[in-house]
């Protein structure tokens, strides 16, 4: 590790195991990049992203490979894909499951994890589409988000790649009947023509509700007046009021503007029922924020455990 990343980190051994940290972070990621350069799951991972049909047979003379070896290379994920609901096809190479998850599975690889030589990114003309069309338009939201510009364009490109391999969402009646009366959503759906004819993509109605719902399930942590349009537009829940009063009723809250928070813990529930109501993958976390979370704050964890394992009848998460 120190000769192939050199003067990028500083390792040392200690009494304890051993200490690391970045020095020149920019050296120390491209170093890091080049240990993966010829890592083949990355690569296989892409090609299920553009709907490539290898077979195993076909990736194992690609990458000189004996068959059995590339087989053992696959299983590696395989426990990763269970965590989403999916299972692993060889023949072809496929990932089978809720397209929901499938798509989950995709923007946590590229988008929330380490990015990688293979990773790949949303083109930079389609950032460039969506200003031109929507230009004037943007800044004035009834319901508001929390989500990244980032985010929001791994979100549309991945919609886009699925539905050209003719893979297509499909959503509960009542998300979509909420979905499409929204004025944030008109916006967002004039997308439609402009991304036809650039990309010769047709995004359904229901695609763009896909699209509308991984924004607006992440919530604003600054606009009441948007978390409250939110709630009273999206709630189904009727237990739900009754459940953030118990929650913000902790003594840990006594110095709290519970007035001001109520609206916030209440799209925050909301906005986790609804990405349940869809499929329970979308509310997964990656694992690395599990270990941290259990690690840092386990009595914190702990506590907020036992909340939901008290109101599972409404706040059953699978997850």
């Amino acid at each position: 590790f120190k000769n192939h990343f050199g003067t990028s980190i500083e390792l040392r051994s200690n009494y304890s195991g051993y200490y690391f940290e970045e020095r020149n972070r920019r050296d120390y990621q491209e170093k890091k990049e080049q240990l993966l350069e010829n890592e083949v799951l990355f690569e296989i991972v892409g090609n299920v992203f553009w709907g490539k049909d290898f077979t195993v047979a076909d990736l194992a003379h690609q990458h000189s490979y004996a068959e059995s070896t590339l087989r053992r290379f696959l299983s590696r994920i395989r426990p990763v894909l269970a965590e989403y609901e999916l299972t692993l096809a060889f023949n072809p190479v496929n990932f089978l499951g809720e397209e929901a998850n499938i798509r989950k599975f995709f923007f946590d690889f590229y988008y929330s994890s380490e990015q990688t030589p293979y990773t790949i990114r949303p083109p930079e003309d389609l950032h460039t589409l969506v200003l031109n069309e929507l230009s004037g338009k943007l800044g004035k939201y009834e319901l508001g988000t929390g989500i990244t510009i980032s985010a929001f364009y791994y979100q549309l490109y991945i919609a886009m790649v699925r539905v050209h391999q003719n893979h297509f969402m499909s959503l509960p009646e009542w998300v979509k009947v909420s979905i499409y009366q929204e004025k944030d959503f008109q916006l967002l759906y004039s997308l439609q023509e402009r991304i036809k004819d650039e990309y010769e993509i047709y995004l359904s109605k229901e695609e763009f509700a896909w699209i509308h719902l991984s924004i607006i399930s992440k919530r604003t942590i600054h606009r009441v007046d948007q978390e409250q349009t939110f709630n009273q537009r999206f709630n189904r829940w009727k237990d739900l009021q009754f459940i953030v009063s118990d929650y913000l009723s902790d003594p840990f809250f006594e110095q709290w503007d519970t007035d001001t928070l109520e609206p916030f813990m209440t799209s925050f529930f909301l906005s986790r029922l609804m990405n349940e109501a869809v499929s329970p993958v979308l509310n997964k976390e990656l694992e690395e924020i599990h270990w941290m979370v259990k690690k840092s704050d386990k009595q914190i964890y702990e506590a907020h455990k036992q909340f939901l394992l008290k109101h599972a009848r409404v706040l059953s998460f699978s997850a």
